[in-house]
């Protein structure tokens, strides 16, 4: 395996929304309109291409959450060794937003994440966030063929005994 195949990279990816994004490069193209305004010109574009994503050093046995722009990655790697299988949890995510009135509006998002975790299944490193099952249990398999460990069901193991 060479060096760039030993890496397994899973893309989130863009950082921001998309009409930010589209709101970025308008504004730097006409930020870049004036020889003041080209770095802020650049910085549109830029906040328009950041990408976000996982990547699996199988090499090394690491594992960082990147950000990366124009091809480039950047990150903290930390161990895999306390990473033992890999969960699929469901979330439900809700957002709050706010009209003029101050009348609140939730936006409810249901997201199936791909995790590793630990043996006792406390310790979780969320890989990605994917919108239905089948798309996260495809991911799961992919990360499984290559790390070599287990696709289980979520079920942490009680760290103290009950009390009576």
């Amino acid at each position: 395996m060479s060096k760039e195949q030993s890496r397994l990279v899973i893309q989130q990816g863009a950082v921001l929304p998309g009409m930010v994004r589209v709101l970025s490069v308008i504004l730097g193209i006409v930020a870049s309109l004036t020889i003041i305004g080209i770095p802020l010109g650049l910085l549109g574009f830029g906040l328009a291409i950041y990408m976000g994503g996982t990547e699996i050093d199988l090499g090394s046995k690491n594992v960082r959450e990147y950000n990366g722009l124009l091809g480039a990655r950047w990150g903290k790697w930390q161990p895999l060794a306390p990473f033992k299988a890999i969960v699929i949890l469901r979330n439900r995510r809700v957002s709050t937003m706010y009209s003029r009135g101050q009348i609140a509006m939730d936006e409810v998002e249901m997201n199936h994440d791909v995790v590793l975790v630990d043996r006792a299944h406390r310790m979780k490193f969320v890989v990605r966030a994917c919108d239905t099952e089948e798309e996260a249990r495809t991911l799961a398999a992919k990360i499984a063929g290559a790390t070599g460990y287990a696709v289980e069901r979520y079920a942490p193991h009680r760290i103290n005994p009950q009390r009576r």
